[in-house]
């Protein structure tokens, strides 16, 4: 298995030794164990900032949000009409708030997207 190491934060104080067998390692860039590894010709990748993911709300805000705007009966007769719209929905607690489909399905209920999405 092959050693890696990369940056654990933008500023560089912090390495992560990755030994290819599943465990881990955070070293601090003044420890004598990174300037040993270095020395075996390993290279410290660059750090890479986390990828943000989309928002995501409980389904049960949402659910609550759409009754009090009148519009739960239309969200459900809309997901009935669509098998696999319904499983997604089923399958999750939790809503992606950039979800194509759920912003279509707002759209086809006339519901307001900024009132039933918005964040927490």
């Amino acid at each position: 298995m092959m050693k890696t190491l990369k940056w654990m934060d933008e500023a560089q104080t912090m390495a992560l030794l990755d030994d290819g067998e599943g465990k881990r390692t955070s070293i601090p860039t003044d420890h004598p164990m990174l300037a040993e590894l270095l020395a075996t010709g390993l290279v410290i990748a660059d750090y890479t900032a986390p990828v943000e993911l989309p928002a995501r709300l409980p389904k049960l805000l949402v659910i609550d949000r759409l009754q009090t705007a009148g519009k739960f009966g239309a969200a459900l007769a809309a997901l009935n009409a669509n098998p696999l719209n319904y499983e997604r929905w089923s399958a999750s607690n939790t809503v992606d708030v950039e979800d194509v489909d759920v912003l279509g399905l707002l759209a086809a209920i006339n519901a307001d997207v900024n009132e039933i999405l918005a964040p927490e």
